[in-house]
């Protein structure tokens, strides 16, 4: 990425989590007591003529023990939350704003007439691109992520911003008259963005559906260097003039303390809610 030019730009993201656990105990066998009564003996004596045989009599009492038997304690083991429903709002507003690019492209072929006598661009046309944004994917994001889960991710986000700026890029270009060679320069930079976005988004819900849930608080240093990268795939798919085009193959490096990425030079401040980013290029 050049370096070098200067755009300013803005951006933010908000966080939350939770945790949990268990006890258990158990009881011990206490023996009843045993209690033996000794024999009782009785002899009594006669003259031998009629003596009968001695009598002996023995008394015996055993009480019987008691044993309470408790049950062993029962211990659930909790598995360990995955990424997939803290990521449930990004996948949800991926999936809708996918939806509204789709629709917004048909309007604009529906409306792209490089022959036409008056207009090359319709004006129900750019209506239809102005709306589009990715804020409400950004802001869907939770910081912390899992290094490979969120490159997953920002390669969904950078997918759906770079063909939102390659069709408003081609819009703007025909609307005031710019090279129509420009503007389909423009649209097959959205054109590969939107082929690669079903794999991405894939690739992203199956790692969400084994990774560890996020952590990391609002104003924590992963939410800055998440907002540092969600403001560079913005500033390259619009930033010195471009119109899409980005991608997200592998981390952009962030030197959060020296403050650069992928050594261009930026400031970050935490705003009491979210992270104002502010990338030095153009």
């Amino acid at each position: 990425m050049a370096a070098g030019r200067r755009l300013m730009a803005a951006l933010s993201l908000v966080v939350v989590a939770g945790a949990c656990g268990d006890s258990g105990g158990g009881a011990g066998t206490t023996p009843a007591p045993t209690t033996s009564l000794a024999p009782s003996t009785t002899s009594t004596t006669v003259p031998a003529t009629t003596a009968p045989p001695p009598t002996s009599t023995t008394t015996t009492t055993t009480l019987a023990s008691t044993t309470t038997t408790v049950p062993p304690t029962t211990t659930t083991s909790v598995a360990a939350a995955s990424a997939q429903a803290d990521l449930a709002a990004f996948f949800t507003a991926a999936e809708a704003l996918d939806a509204d690019i789709a629709a917004a492209a048909e309007a604009f072929n529906a409306g792209f007439d490089p022959d036409g006598p008056d207009e090359i661009i319709s004006t129900e046309a750019i209506i239809a691109v102005q709306p589009l944004s990715t804020a409400p994917v950004a802001d869907a994001i939770p910081a912390g992520l899992a290094p490979d889960l969120e490159a997953a991710v920002l390669a969904v986000f950078a997918d759906l911003d770079s063909r939102i700026a390659a069709l408003r890029g081609a819009t703007e270009r025909l609307q005031f008259d710019g090279p129509v060679d420009e503007a389909l320069l423009c649209l097959g930079f959205g054109s590969t963005s939107n082929a690669r976005f079903d794999d991405d988004l894939a690739r992203a819900r199956t790692l969400a559906a084994t990774a560890p849930a996020p952590t990391a608080a609002a104003d924590s240093k992963e939410a800055g260097i998440l907002s540092v990268r969600l403001e560079l795939i913005r500033l390259l798919d619009v930033g010195c003039d471009s119109c899409g085009g980005a991608t997200y193959d592998e981390p952009f490096s962030v030197d959060w303390e020296g403050r650069t990425i992928e050594g261009v030079e930026f400031t970050a401040s935490f705003d009491g809610a979210r992270w104002v980013v502010e990338i030095f290029a153009c």
